[in-house]
């Protein structure tokens, strides 16, 4: 299958900053160009000035001052343009910018319009009233039915276990008859446990 992708437009924008900054290249160029012949000028005066030629040392120099001036002007020109080019792609993105914050506040406008304020509100007070309802049978429940019985089952575990411990220092024969009513009186009270807590589960539903 063949590259679906479309190529990235190349913008009237994307041109003007490419043709900036081969200009700008061109004079960085010529500023490094310059820089190594006023060194080479200067050691040229030296040997001139040691060879006791003032005269062409002189020349030399005048030169040299010359193409120290354009060179001041080539740097204020770079400057300038690299000035130019985050300005450019600056306001370009200053410009994407405001076209996602005009697409946003479309949306938002469009969501706003969809949304009314009193359907919204009602919702809300129709949450928070099944929330509180919700809460209210939660206590209900976990105070009438499982508070109480909670702790009488606590109370009964804890006899239990208590009778076990008197029943290991008895004699195998005792042992054996308190089990066995040990395990009946278990069995009796969980029976009448589980029929009270269903009654009062119904008191609470009716």
């Amino acid at each position: 299958m063949g590259n679906t992708s479309s190529s990235p437009v190349v913008t009237a924008q994307d041109k003007a900053i490419l043709q900036l900054k081969l200009q700008k290249d061109k004079l960085t160029q010529y500023e490094k160009r310059t820089n190594n012949l006023l060194k080479s000028e200067t050691l040229q005066i030296k040997k001139l000035l040691r060879e006791n030629n003032k005269t062409g040392a002189k020349v030399i120099l005048k030169k040299k001052k010359y193409q120290q001036s354009l060179l001041e002007s080539v740097s204020n020109q770079i400057l300038n343009l690299e000035n130019m080019i985050q300005n450019i792609e600056f306001k370009l993105i200053e410009k994407e910018f405001l076209k996602g914050l005009t697409q946003g506040n479309s949306v938002l406008k469009k969501l706003n319009n969809e949304l009314n304020v009193k359907d919204v509100n009602e919702l809300i007070d129709e949450v928070n009233d099944n929330i509180e309802y919700q809460n209210e049978i939660n206590d209900l429940l976990s105070t009438s039915i499982v508070g109480k019985d909670y702790e009488d089952e606590i109370d009964e575990e804890l006899q239990a276990l208590e009778n076990e411990v008197i029943v290991k220092t008895m004699p195998d024969a005792v042992k054996t008859e308190i089990k066995e009513n040990i395990t009946e009186v278990k069995e009796e009270t969980q029976k009448k446990t589980g029929v009270e807590r269903k009654q009062k589960q119904e008191a609470l539903l009716a």
